[in-house]
């Protein structure tokens, strides 16, 4: 036994259903993911695991207390990497003894751990930090630097179980592949919330947390992608079936009444019948034909709920298909160009190691790399015209250019999602056209009186892709910087299926490997930083 989580219910503070009757097994060593949608509850589920929230209902039963990396490291701010780590009385012990105290509790504190600053030292360096020490203040460092911290904790505390929460959101293309060979060679239970597409992958099974259910797939991603599909199949196919149901039963209905009502005019023109007979019959056949529509009405509502439940789940399911119009711009057009191109900051240190020279064509797929600190969003500030360089000369062409970062800061956060619709109707669309549109995306009724800065990464980037289909004018070019970090996999999905589809150029930013490799890059610039910036 490792994890158990039998008909767990949770209510938010406001007393609104999360969700419930959430039922699972984690058997000891096995590595599983926890995929959904935004908001469907995966931290919280997380956290019911670890004790820090209760169940409204329902029992956890965990073997052994998990090490958990939450999402966000705020909590660890204003500690040290000692303290982060859980290490500190440790060390504060050790540091006591060697200057000669004789307290008991200090030897208590320490038991075995003579290695203990040797072993910190060892497992920062593991995870490449070699500038990071136990007295360093985690505020000084990178959201990624922090994520490596904590990871190295693992290895500290040696769990036999280890909870992930988005542990790939900060960290760079070095820091993933730490993470995945960490992955790999654990040996306990490791249950991770990720929409690292590549990490994915490397678990043996999947959790998905959908429409308030838990559902258990015995594979890696891949697996989960195969089988959903074959579910979503035989979904359609029932669909079909209900429909051809329903037709039959509409048709059966208006044949039994077209009988009922050939005999109920036979009826009526029998003659010589006494009175009482005649209306006798009348009654007679008017009541069966009532009892009869009541039995087909019946039969066709029956049918009818369960299709309208049916077209309502596969909605829900279906991944959302997007098309950019095209663009206006012929292939091959120059659009930015570098030469002998730098850029420095206040204290006047060149940011690259060497000048920067390059070439961005229309219909390009350009990806930029680099660790970060490495000066790619910088990059992208300058080809914007944001900022000015330092040296060398770039040229950028006039070009209608899309710039999507992580918390897609183009769309304006005080505005409703119909408003920010509305500032994009460059075709002057009426109103029910928008609101069709908005369905289109997947952004039902209830989300269109919210502001924009209340939606989950995901319901951004839709509202996005909805204002440029309702602006009719496909941009030149659009730039990405780490789209993908707010997003969950089902986003990251639709996202990556949509950017296939445009035809214009692409500049991105990003260390999710599936995003670039699905984006058939054609030219790769890395960028290496002459010191360290974050």
């Amino acid at each position: 036994m490792s994890i158990i989580l039998d008909d767990i219910m949770y209510c938010h503070d406001d007393r609104t259903l999360l969700f419930r009757h959430l039922s699972c097994s984690i058997t000891a060593g096995r590595h599983v993911n926890l995929i959904g949608n935004n908001g469907a509850g995966k931290s919280v589920l997380m956290q019911i695991i670890t004790g820090r929230l209760q169940p409204a209902a329902g029992t956890v039963l965990v073997s052994d207390k998990p090490y958990y990396l939450p999402q966000q490291h705020q909590g660890h701010s204003r500690e040290t990497v000692a303290e982060a780590l859980n290490v500190h009385n440790v060390l504060n012990a050790l540091k006591a003894i060697l200057e000669g105290t004789e307290d008991q509790s200090c030897y208590d504190i320490l038991a075995d751990q003579w290695d203990i600053e040797e072993r910190v030292s060892q497992q920062l360096l593991n995870w490449q930090l070699p500038q990071v020490g136990p007295h360093t203040p985690m505020q000084q460092l990178s959201g990624g630097e922090q994520t490596r911290v904590l990871l190295a904790g693992i290895a500290l505390h040696q769990p036999s179980i280890v909870l992930l929460d988005e542990p790939t959101n900060h960290l760079d293309k070095q820091g993933r592949e730490l993470l995945y060979r960490f992955m790999q060679a654990y040996k306990g239970t490791l249950l991770v919330i990720s929409h690292d597409r590549q990490l994915l992958q490397l678990n043996d099974s999947t959790l998905a947390l959908e429409n308030g259910k838990l559902e258990w797939y015995g594979g890696n991603y891949t697996f989960y992608k195969e089988q959903r599909e074959a579910q979503l199949n035989a979904l359609e196919h029932d669909i079909q079936h209900q429909e051809k149901e329903l037709k039959a039963a509409r048709k059966q209905a208006q044949l039994a009444y077209e009988r009922r009502e050939r005999q109920a005019g036979r009826d009526k023109d029998k003659t010589g019948l006494p009175k009482i007979v005649a209306n006798s019959l009348r009654n007679a056949a008017e009541g069966s034909t009532a009892k009869l529509q009541l039995v087909h009405t019946a039969k066709m509502d029956g049918i009818n709920e369960k299709l309208q439940q049916q077209r309502t789940l596969l909605y829900r399911q279906q991944l959302l298909q997007l098309r950019f119009p095209g663009t206006h711009l012929h292939k091959g057009k120059i659009l930015v160009k570098a030469s002998e191109l730098n850029y420095s900051y206040a204290n006047g240190t060149p940011l690259w190691q060497q000048p920067l020279n390059f070439q961005i064509d229309s219909g390009d797929r350009f990806v930029i790399e680099g660790s970060n600190g490495s000066g790619k969003t910088t990059l992208l500030q300058l080809m914007m015209g944001k900022l000015q360089p330092a040296s060398g000369e770039l040229f950028n062409a006039a070009a209608e250019i899309i710039y999507l970062d992580q918390h897609y800061s183009f769309l304006d956060e005080n505005a409703t999602v119909f408003n920010q619709l509305q500032q994009f109707n460059s075709q002057l669309m009426p109103e029910h056209e928008l609101k069709s549109l908005l369905h289109k995306c997947q952004l039902g009724k209830d989300t269109w009186d919210k502001k924009c800065g209340q939606l989950s990464g995901g319901g951004k980037m839709k509202v996005s892709l909805c204002c440029l289909l309702a602006s009719n004018k496909s941009p030149d070019m659009i730039i990405l910087d780490e789209p993908a970090n707010n997003l969950d996999i089902a986003s990251m999905e639709v996202l990556t299926a949509a950017l296939k589809t445009y035809e214009g150029t692409i500049i991105l930013v990003s260390h999710d490997a599936t995003l670039v490799e699905e984006m058939n890059a054609h030219h790769t610039l890395m960028l290496h930083a002459a010191s360290h910036h974050e």
